[in-house]
């Protein structure tokens, strides 16, 4: 599975340029500087806005955005937000309400 997500990923077709192979072997190897849970400490005085789609199978609310809010919190992050949309991982319905949020969360103090 995970093999073929970064097949997509991978340039002509898809926006990132990595040869596929060697990123999934570094991550395997040395997956701390991509985990976002142990990097809280350090994240904790960002200003941090997470969004997701309730309909995402791939980067699921329960699995991955909430266990990392929570660790923020834990790591007393001071400014962290979580926006989700009924939608999926493209974010294909709900675009324009997401641009705003962005934009919004941008422009608060």
């Amino acid at each position: 599975m995970i093999d073929a997500i970064f097949e997509e990923l991978k340039s002509p077709a898809g926006p990132v340029r990595f040869e596929g192979k060697a990123a999934i072997e570094e991550l395997t190897q040395n997956p701390t500087p991509y985990d976002l849970r142990i990097n809280a400490t350090a994240l904790a005085n960002c200003d941090i806005l997470l969004i997701g789609g309730w309909d995402d199978t791939n980067a699921t609310i329960e699995h991955h955005i909430l266990p990392f809010y929570r660790t923020l919190v834990n790591k007393n992050a001071q400014k962290v937000q979580i926006t989700a949309f009924q939608d999926n991982h493209e974010f294909e319905k709900s675009r324009e309400e997401l641009a705003a949020t962005i934009i919004r969360w941008i422009k608060s103090p």
